[in-house]
């Protein structure tokens, strides 16, 4: 499984070191804990009318080519959604059977009743190149009105998955 891979990549950590000054690495322990998110229809969630999304790690969404300044729902599930579709097809060898634009066009209706992100800016240095990327965005909470419950399981998923550009830089934690 993953696992593997995993413990070389922090094998060869130990020997090289980590980062700019090369600080060691040892991996202290290794746990495996399979999680299964279900996109099925959630009937407790189903009358949900308002709800609240922290994103904790910068977070950053394009919509249309260009980078979001806030949160609305609209570009925010659009990106969720493909996500999980991907992570979903990639797992089971077959696309996700889901009606992609009408949960688009209802994603649109959801209404953001308030926002209080900030952009932060952070930056990576690649020990490769020596070059430097940013790995910023927002941070902050939102708060969503309209009919989310058809919503719910893929926002479950996104906090497994992350959501945006750079997740496997730690980029796009939600809550």
């Amino acid at each position: 499984g993953l696992l593997t891979p995993i413990r070389l990549a922090f094998a060869m950590l130990e020997w090289t070191g980590l980062g700019p000054g090369r600080a060691r690495v040892v991996l202290a322990s290794v746990t495996h804990e399979l999680q299964t998110v279900s996109l099925a229809p959630d009937p407790k969630a189903a009358a949900l009318t308002a709800l609240q999304l922290q994103f904790i790690t910068p977070t950053e969404i394009k919509s249309k080519g260009e980078m979001v300044e806030r949160p609305d729902f609209g570009p925010l599930f659009a990106r969720i959604r493909d996500r999980v579709a991907n992570i979903y097809e990639r797992q089971h060898s077959r696309p996700l059977k889901i009606d992609f634009r009408g949960m688009g066009e209802r994603a649109q209706l959801i209404r953001m009743t308030q926002c209080e992100v900030r952009t932060v800016e952070v930056d990576r240095r690649s020990s490769r190149t020596g070059q430097e990327h940013s790995i910023g965005g927002f941070i902050g909470e939102a708060s969503y009105e309209g009919a989310l419950g058809e919503f719910v399981p893929y926002l479950a998923a996104a906090e497994h998955t992350g959501v945006g550009r750079q997740t496997v830089w730690g980029k796009g934690e939600i809550r």
